[in-house]
C-alpha cells in the first residue's frame, strides 16, 4: 500500500475509540475546515477584494499628492524668495541709473560747451544729408528725362 497523504494523514481518525480523542479530531477538523471555507469565500469574493484594491490605490494617490503638493510649495517658496532677490537688483540698477542720469544733466548744466558742440555737430551731419539726398534726386531726374 501507499503511504498516505498530508491531508489523509491530517484528517484521519487518531486510531482510537476513545469518545474525547473523537471529539477533539472533529473539532480540529471542523476548524481546519471552517478555516478553508473561509479562504475559499475570500477569494470568490471579488467585489470586496475590487473595494480594497481601490480603497488602497486611492490612499496611494493621495499620498503622492500630499508628497507632490509639498514638493510644490517648496519650490515656490524658492522661486519667490529668487524673484524677490531679482527685485531688488532691479531697484538697485534704476536707482544707479537714475543717480548717473542725474549726474550727466548736471554735468551737462555745468559744462554746456560739449553738449552745444554735440548738437550742431548733429545738425550739420543732417543738413549734409539732405543736401546729398537732393542733390542725388535732381541728378537722377536729368538723366531720365534726356541729359537736360
Amino acid at each position: 500500500m501507499s503511504e498516505p497523504t498530508e491531508f489523509q494523514a491530517a484528517t484521519a481518525p487518531s486510531g482510537s475509540a476513545d469518545p474525547s480523542a473523537l471529539r477533539q479530531d472533529n473539532e480540529r477538523l471542523r476548524a481546519d475546515l471552517a478555516d478553508t471555507v473561509d479562504a475559499l469565500a475570500a477569494r470568490a469574493d471579488v467585489t470586496s477584494r475590487a473595494r480594497q484594491k481601490a480603497q488602497d490605490t486611492k490612499e496611494r494617490a493621495q499620498s503622492v499628492a500630499g508628497s507632490l503638493s509639498d514638493r510644490a510649495k517648496v519650490t515656490a517658496g524658492a522661486v519667490s524668495d529668487r524673484a524677490g532677490t531679482a527685485k531688488q537688483r532691479a531697484t538697485a540698477v534704476g536707482g544707479q541709473a537714475k543717480e548717473k542720469a542725474a549726474q550727466a544733466r548736471a554735468a551737462a548744466q555745468d559744462n554746456p560747451a560739449p553738449v552745444a558742440a554735440g548738437t550742431a555737430a548733429l545738425a550739420a551731419g543732417v543738413l549734409v544729408a539732405v543736401g546729398l539726398r537732393r542733390r542725388t534726386a535732381r541728378s537722377g531726374r536729368r538723366t531720365r528725362s534726356g541729359g537736360r
